[in-house]
């Protein structure tokens, strides 16, 4: 048991590492040029964690869990001609996974840490509140300018949650604070707070004028909502669900018009596009057609590179691999045509990552899963959403709720 001593201790050192850490999440969320100080500040964390708590840091870094990443960044270091610079990065965007199992594993060993990071969840959601605020000022400026900022160089230093990253990783996240808003009762203080962070984050991803990060937060709510049920029922919802959803795209365009969104002019463009799908006009679905042609491409890519795929050839520049065969629009079939078999190392470690941190079933796993498909995804904003702030935030719940 601990003494009152030891659990002062506990807090500072865990309190000081927070500050740390909040710090480089900030940095690497917002994107633009705080990204490599970012990284710095995330690896320097990883260290202060090693020796504020040795003993859980290192049963994670030195777990099996991290096996296949690590032989992954040795193949990425190996075949980059030694370029530590771009195994760096990867390496920080995706530490945070066993960085959010520690948290979870240090919350679980010592309740009383539970409160400071309820704090922590706090100071992150106004972080990405802020993001979010300087992303509707930037798009009512310029509505493409998300857009603008990833396929350009123009407004480069702009930080706004790294482009298509602010959008996308809402959209897989917000639909998680459902059942926390359900659980703590609408007129709480916490779902009060929840519903209005929703409300921003929604209104961000409508003005971003992404329509896959629209469809996927439709698709998560969802799927939250009838998780409750028996399999059974559940089939039986998702086919009368997904009649209803083709039919509620005919009625999208009037309901924003209703809203007054009507200065969305690329999410009407997308919205057409899924009505003709949805009314077996395939040739008139040009966006959805030129992505199935591009993943056909990285897929023809990697059958002929099967091995080590072609990164190693153009050393790893993604404007020099899209023009050899690497459609860079579903971040899963352009890991297999850029790293040939090695990619399913990163596949193995994103699935026993998920089930380690117990979020297999949660709703943000599956359509990140599903994302993967149909967009990159490895981006900082997205995996740290995904892997990081649902565990803990549910950790964090949980224990209050206990108490």
């Amino acid at each position: 048991m601990l003494n009152t001593m030891n659990i002062k201790g506990l807090k500072r050192r865990m309190g000081f590492g927070n500050v740390f850490f909040l710090v480089s999440f900030f940095c690497l969320y917002g994107g633009g040029f705080l990204d490599n100080y970012g990284y710095i500040l995330l690896m320097g964390y990883i260290v202060y964690m090693f020796l504020a708590f040795p003993r859980e840091s290192s049963s994670v870094f030195f777990s099996h869990l991290m096996l296949p990443l690590y032989c992954f960044l040795l193949f990425y270091l190996l075949s980059s001609a030694l370029n530590a610079k771009i195994v760096f990065s990867l390496f920080g965007k995706l530490a945070i996974i066993p960085l959010a199992i520690i948290h979870c594993k240090l919350l679980t060993k010592y309740p009383s840490l539970v409160s400071g990071q309820k704090w922590i969840i706090v100071a992150i959601f106004i972080l990405i509140s802020y993001f979010c605020i300087q992303a509707i000022h930037l798009l009512r400026l310029n509505p493409l300018a998300m857009r603008e900022l990833i396929s350009t160089n123009k407004d480069e230093s702009i930080i706004v949650g790294g482009g298509f990253g602010l959008p996308y990783s809402l959209s897989l996240f917000l639909p998680t604070l459902l059942p926390i808003i359900k659980r703590s009762g609408v007129k709480s203080f916490l779902s009060l707070t929840l519903i209005l962070f929703t409300a921003l984050g929604i209104t961000v991803i409508l003005m971003s004028q992404y329509m896959t990060a629209l469809l996927f937060l439709l698709i998560g709510y969802f799927l939250v909502s009838v998780i409750k049920y028996s399999r059974v029922k559940r089939i039986m919802l998702i086919i009368v669900g997904s009649i209803l959803f083709f039919n509620l795209y005919m009625f999208l365009p009037d309901i924003f018009d209703m809203l007054g969104l009507t200065d969305l002019e690329m999410l009407y463009r997308r919205l057409d596009e899924v009505t003709s799908l949805a009314s077996g006009s395939v040739q008139d679905a040009t966006d959805f057609s030129s992505r199935i042609e591009l993943s056909l491409t990285s897929l023809k890519t990697f059958s002929e590179n099967i091995l080590f795929g072609i990164g190693h050839k153009y050393d790893y520049h993604f404007g020099r691999m899209y023009a050899n065969g690497v459609g860079m629009h579903a971040e899963w079939v352009d890991l297999l045509a850029k790293y040939g078999l090695f990619s399913i190392l990163i596949f193995s470690y994103l699935i026993k990552g998920a089930s380690k941190l117990h979020i297999t079933k949660n709703s943000a796993t599956v359509m990140f899963l599903f994302l993967g498909f149909f967009n990159p995804i490895l981006s900082f904003q997205i995996v740290s959403l995904v892997y990081y702030l649902v565990p803990i935030l549910y950790n964090v719940n949980s224990n209050q709720n206990e108490n």
